[in-house]
């Protein structure tokens, strides 16, 4: 079947990947030269080789995909393991006929596949990922569609097909249009049923046959007319995957995409991990009863207050309900939710936008069955005009200790951690731990369960503006940066778990330590030190807030280089050729200091400082660049 609406009035335009690679590379390319072998920093393509993997240990599957004017569509993989992964894609048309790609992704990193490049313009593709390594693959996309209509959305590769599927949101009303895709992988024809449930409750059926190793598109609207809320089943005689991908003008104005993959099971317990109902944002969640008795749905939401909220609703058997959050929580509220129900249910979250009053769009999101104590992200990016987070749910009674693992292409990696309290949410912006101009992948490790989403926001290229969010995927287990010890290593940031910027009560809870605090020098609390108790670690206290780390005395730890107390200056300029500064004391005359110069585009704005007394380390300074350098004191 044609897809219906997407016309060739549209522009084609190449997403500025040299111009983000460019920006990430020339940062990290001193340490990926130095620690890694010679890897391309992205992925290795054999374009249409025939040698695929016989055994894969990761198979992902996208149904939708697009390359006809105005759209971009690419694949980010994430490989997170210590070895490198061969990747194959196989695309499927809507022809039936297939295009073979192979690729190979460094350890510990991120690659991105332009998807045009690979398979032509004017393709609607599905996408088999098959690799020999545990890996996780999104598909971004950016457009303009039907020649007014400009965004992106994002969807994760799926890792099972199903022969009965769930969509809970659907909506035909005026200046939205819907579609469903369908892949068949598989070597015999796929039919499939489609049942529309409706929020005035009568239920549309529809058939369609899917060839062998293609796609198909079914235009919603045009399947059940226009003006309805809708929800879907669909029942296959043979393995598939199905999405849902919607194009908007919502209230007039606001145009952007969404899409959402199809889930294979209801369930009685949902969470969502983003939600907010601020100025320009309005939050839904849509509520999908497939079952033939009524279901009792509530709504607890846990704001980033910690201030709770809450509503109760019935949605009629072989229907959909919809809830405006804003309606519940009022305005201003940072929430996530947790949705349950005395019957199996499906869910998601759409909502729509004008972010920081210049960016308008929509996302959408499948409520999550379970949190997770490790998650993974493939997709990720804080270049010019790109805004990403990281927003956690802490639906349990105890805080939550969560690293945030990176992994940039090349095999450079960078963590952060942080605490998210019981019974609340946090936001993480990314933009502030990596820098500008990034492509990232993420791993969330926590040793308590968690819900965690990625919202983005952007302004692709300067002109296509809209957001996208996703959901951290379930993979290989992995615990949160170690407590505070003797081996914790020495970085430009801080030490071990400890980061600047954060706050020493928080600290002290990632790094399991009790601390004292020393002398409020102004009395205002602008200039303190706290020390950790047992060790010779001092953090400067900027209100309270950790500006820089000093590690002296008999301390042991060292930085990933090796060096630390009782090293040498002469070593430090060595080891770090091309990157140091020396600076010596003129009022201390055996005393010089050697700063040591970032390459990590995450440490901008840092620095690590090696204080010598005759050539000797004494100290060892970082963090902010500006109270690092001090030679002691505050500003």
């Amino acid at each position: 079947m044609a897809q219906t609406g997407r016309t060739n009035q549209r522009q084609r335009r190449r997403r500025p990947q040299e111009r983000r690679r460019a920006a990430a590379l020339a940062a990290i390319a001193a340490l990926v030269i130095a620690a890694t072998p010679a890897t391309p920093a992205t992925a290795t393509a054999r374009a249409h080789d025939t040698a695929r993997i016989p055994s894969p240990v990761t198979t992902l599957y996208f149904a939708e995909g697009y390359t006809g004017p105005g759209f971009e569509e690419y694949l980010t993989i994430q490989n997170p393991t210590t070895a490198t992964a061969n990747v194959d894609i196989t695309y499927q048309t809507g022809t039936g006929a297939t295009i073979n790609t192979s690729r190979q992704v460094a350890p510990n990193s991120r690659a991105t596949v332009n998807v045009n490049s690979e398979v032509g313009p004017g393709q609607e593709v599905s996408a088999k990922i098959e690799s020999d390594q545990v890996i996780f693959a999104e598909r971004p996309m950016y457009f303009t569609y039907k020649g007014s209509v400009t965004g992106g959305h994002v969807a994760s590769g799926q890792s099972q097909l199903a022969q009965t599927m769930y969509f809970a949101e659907g909506y035909t009303g005026l200046g939205f249009d819907e579609y469903i895709t369908l892949q068949n992988p598989g070597g015999a024809p796929a039919t499939v049923d489609i049942e529309y449930q409706l929020g005035t409750g009568p239920v549309i059926n529809t058939q369609h046959v899917v060839a062998p190793t293609s796609r198909q598109t079914v235009n919603v609207n045009a399947e059940v007319g226009p003006g309805q809320e809708v929800s879907a089943k669909l029942t296959s005689d043979a393995p598939i995957l199905a999405e849902r991908p919607m194009y908007f003008t919502y209230h007039g104005s606001i145009t952007d995409g969404h899409v959402s993959p199809a889930q294979s099971a209801a369930a009685t317990t949902l969470y969502f991990a983003e939600g907010y109902t601020g100025a320009g944002f309005d939050e839904y969640i849509t509520l999908q009863n497939p079952g033939s008795v009524a279901a009792n749905v509530s709504i607890a939401y846990q704001s980033s207050s910690g201030t709770p909220f809450g509503n109760a609703l019935v949605v009629p058997p072989h229907a959909r309900s919809t809830v405006r959050v804003n309606n519940v929580v009022g305005a201003n509220q940072e929430v996530s939710a947790k949705v349950t129900s005395d019957q199996p249910v499906l869910a998601e979250r759409p909502m729509y936008f004008n972010y920081k009053g210049s960016v308008d769009g929509g996302s959408v999101v499948v409520g999550q069955s379970a949190p997770l104590t490790t998650g993974y992200f493939a997709e990720g990016y804080t270049g010019p005009g790109f805004d990403e987070y990281l927003t956690f749910q802490n639906p349990g009674g105890i805080d939550a200790r969560v690293t945030v693992a990176y992994q940039f292409p090349g095999g450079a990696t960078a963590s952060t951690s942080l605490m998210v309290p019981a019974n609340s949410r946090r936001t993480l912006a990314v933009g502030n731990d990596l820098g500008v101009g990034v492509d990232d992948s993420a791993r969330v490790a926590s040793d308590q369960p968690i819900v965690t989403e990625r919202p983005m926001y952007f302004t692709y290229k300067g002109f296509a503006d809209g957001g996208h969010v996703g959901a951290a995927q379930p993979g290989p287990p992995a615990a949160p940066e170690p407590y505070l010890s003797a081996a914790s290593r020495i970085h430009h940031r801080g030490i071990g778990p400890i980061r600047a910027g954060m706050s020493i009560t928080e600290a002290a809870q990632i790094g399991g330590f009790t601390y004292t605090l020393g002398m409020d020098f102004y009395g205002d609390g602008s200039c303190r030190y706290a020390a950790p108790t047992g060790w010779d670690i001092r953090f400067m206290l900027n209100y309270g807030v950790i500006v820089s780390t000093r590690v002296y005395g008999t301390s042991t730890s060292l930085t990933a280089e090796g060096l630390g107390i009782g090293n040498t200056g002469t070593q430090v300029i060595g080891t770090y050729s091309g990157r140091t500064h020396l600076n010596i004391k003129g009022e201390y005359p055996p005393w010089s200091i050697v700063q040591v110069d970032p390459v990590l585009p995450t440490n901008v704005g840092t620095s690590l400082v090696f204080h010598t007394e005759n050539d000797v380390v004494r100290f060892i300074d970082s963090g902010f660049k500006v109270n690092a350098e001090l030679y002691d004191g505050c500003l």
